[in-house]
């Protein structure tokens, strides 16, 4: 089905906020990474995978440069291929 957009052809206020706010949840957990460098009780890598994650998928910029990082084509990518609903929610169309 052929997504509805406005009368002048961008896509409405609800993708905006959904990326802002991916955005915003990618900042957070990469400080939270951060603060597990500092406190050992705070695991960081669970931290900084889903800050990258949500950058991702919040800023086309961000995806472009994390998805052809050597880390992502090592590790993260037969993840991503294997969980379809994640490789949906990284590959979605950017406005």
């Amino acid at each position: 089905m052929k997504e509805r957009l406005p009368h002048n052809g961008r896509k409405g206020i609800h993708h905006s906020l959904k990326k802002t706010g991916l955005f915003l949840a990618g900042i957070v957990f990469f400080l939270l990474g951060l603060v597990g460098l500092l406190l050992p009780i705070v695991p960081q890598i669970p931290f900084f995978i889903a800050g990258c994650l949500c950058l991702a998928a919040g800023s086309e910029r961000f995806r472009r440069w994390f998805t052809g990082t050597g880390f992502y084509t090592r590790h993260v990518a037969k993840f991503v291929r294997k969980h379809e609903k994640l490789a949906d929610f990284l590959n979605e169309k950017q406005a």
